[in-house]
């Protein structure tokens, strides 16, 4: 996971990785870097626990990189867990 890159899928994929070992600590902690710097994370993947987000911040990342994925990480958790009713009347045909 050090090696991983701002905005890349390391960190997510190492997740995922550690939750299919059992790995729950470590699987968290590489989803909750995942989700501070990649904005897509919180978008693309449901967690199956909370994740404390924190104040810890990626030297690398800019200010306003570091907030927007804060936002949509924190947002993220608000979001109910099935689409909404609009959402799928648009994918059926």
């Amino acid at each position: 996971m050090a090696t991983a890159s701002l905005g890349g899928s390391e960190l997510i994929n190492a997740a995922l990785v550690y939750e299919r070992l059992g790995r729950h600590d470590d699987a968290d902690h590489a989803y909750r870097l995942s989700l501070l710097t990649n904005r897509y994370t919180a978008l693309a993947y449901r967690w199956p626990r909370p994740v404390r987000i924190g104040d810890e911040t990626v030297p690398e990342q800019g200010a306003t990189e570091r907030e927007l994925c804060g936002l949509i990480a924190s947002a993220q958790r608000l979001l109910p867990p099935q689409p909404w009713p609009w959402v799928i009347e648009r994918l059926l045909p």
